[in-house]
């Protein structure tokens, strides 16, 4: 994106859009560039340019040398000027410049005017799309007939994520024809929802550009690749069914027992990587995290020990993973969170870092229990024993917000258990209430199900929750 200064000044913006620079074939604007990226001549608009032979504006003798050299001029309405050269140096100062002793004049066609301020609001806290990105289940594995979406983060020229709306974010697909619904929504807080359903399984692209059209720019990362697989099939994953019809993965472990690989003992969590292949397994009683390949139903590694050390775990309990291949595990009697990254290639877990230590403030846990991911980046950690669900960013880990208390009112919770996030995004959590309530993203309590019983949608101590697609 571009960025107009106050050349005297070096800050926010022109004092009056009035005055501009033109090579003399009249074919590009003298604007000055914040990073350099693009030569002066990209920046001609064909609307603007029918108003370069108006009366008022200077044009340089030998000004289409100076712009392939790389100098480019801008002026504002009280004669300041500014040139960069080719070297990177910048000049500045008040009054007219130029080799050939012209000057800068000023421009007062209203119509012109007009457009230029249209066409030249951006400044530090607009929109650049090389330094935007995008996050979600839309750049996974994508399943036929099932929505999916992906988020749009517009990001300044400091790459902060911006807190408002506004821009044009236009999503291009490589085969069109395969898609439905393909919509694109302004949160109006920096956020752009993409959503899009796949018919047909293969291999696409998705192009995200942002910006007005003809001056738009790409997304960081583009192209994205989309792999779209055919609907769902559920199986049971394990050994061949007995006579009995039961099927398992793995076979019973003996607890407090380094029992071999394969064997379990008080699985408590489970979570699958982002491409469906990989399983992981929390064997909570031999403290550790196993391995499994879905696919082969073969044992690929364990990772973890009894102990308080880095890389060793006191009773695990839960686990999620994300697309980037991290991979978090609740640590209960260490009271944190262990940081883990999985390694497709070497079907390795390597220790990357803990989070938290026991207590009651903001980042610090009592007993965590249950995870899980939102659908914009951040988790959801069950910190049972102060009945409440923190939020952390997945970034640096930081806590982003807290919510409950203890209690059985609508939004509190008796130790919370698990979480999981719907396909529309709601927070469902499981607690010792034996009922499972329902959030939106913000943590205001919208509803819940469920009473203590043996009954159908009765439930007791309900440990475990997961959503399918």
């Amino acid at each position: 994106m571009w960025r107009i200064l106050l050349p005297a000044l070096l800050a926010a913006a022109y004092a009056s859009p009035e005055a501009l620079v033109a090579d003399d074939e009249a074919n590009a604007l003298g604007l000055l560039q914040h990073k350099g990226e693009k030569t002066a001549t990209e920046m001609m608009s064909a609307e603007l340019a029918v108003n370069m032979s108006q009366p008022g504006l200077a044009f340089l003798e030998d000004g289409e040398a100076r712009f392939r050299c790389g100098v480019i001029y801008c002026a504002d309405a009280h004669g300041n000027f500014c040139c960069r050269q080719s070297l990177g140096a910048v000049c500045c100062g008040p009054g007219a410049r130029c080799k050939s002793g012209g000057g800068l004049a000023m421009l007062n066609n209203s119509d012109f005017a007009e457009k230029i301020v249209e066409w030249g609001q951006v400044g530090e806290k607009s929109t650049y799309a090389s330094l935007s990105f995008a996050k979600g289940p839309g750049l996974g594995v994508l399943k036929v007939n099932n929505k999916s979406f992906l988020w749009v983060f517009a990001c300044d020229r400091e790459g902060q994520r911006r807190t408002e709306g506004g821009d044009q974010v236009v999503a291009t697909l490589s085969h069109p024809e395969e898609f439905q619904d393909v919509e694109v929504e302004d949160l109006q807080d920096g956020r752009y929802k993409v959503t899009f359903l796949p018919l047909t399984p293969g291999s696409y692209s998705l192009q995200v550009s942002i910006g007005p059209e003809g001056a738009s720019e790409d997304l960081n990362g583009c192209p994205f690749q989309l792999e779209v697989r055919p609907p769902t099939v559920y199986h049971t994953i394990g050994v061949e069914a007995d006579a009995e019809g039961k099927s398992q993965l793995g076979s019973p472990g003996e607890p407090h027992v380094p029992d071999r690989m394969g064997c379990v003992h008080h699985p408590s969590g489970v979570a699958f990587d982002h491409t469906g292949r990989y399983l992981f397994i929390v064997d909570q009683s031999n403290h550790r995290v196993q391995v499994f390949d879905s696919q082969t139903q073969e044992v690929l590694g364990a990772y973890g020990s009894k102990g308080l050390g880095l890389t060793n775990f006191d009773t695990p309990c839960g686990i999620v993973a994300d697309r980037e291949n991290k991979v978090i595990v609740s640590d209960l009697l260490n009271h944190r969170l262990q940081i883990l990254e999985f390694h497709p290639r070497s079907q390795e877990l390597v220790f990357l870092r803990t989070v938290g230590h026991e207590g009651s403030g903001l980042g610090q846990f009592s007993f965590p229990k249950g995870l899980g991911l939102t659908e914009n980046g951040c988790l959801l950690v069950c910190d049972s024993a102060n009945h409440r669900v923190q939020v952390l960013d997945m970034e640096g880990f930081k806590p982003i917000r807290e919510f409950g208390s203890f209690g059985s009112g609508d939004g509190q919770f008796d130790s919370p258990l698990a979480a999981t996030i719907s396909c529309t995004g709601d927070i469902l959590i499981s607690d010792g209430n034996n009922r499972v309530q329902v959030f939106d993203a913000k943590g205001t309590f919208l509803r819940s199900f469920g009473v203590r019983g043996k009954k159908d949608g009765f439930f007791h101590y309900p440990v475990g929750i997961a959503v399918n697609d």
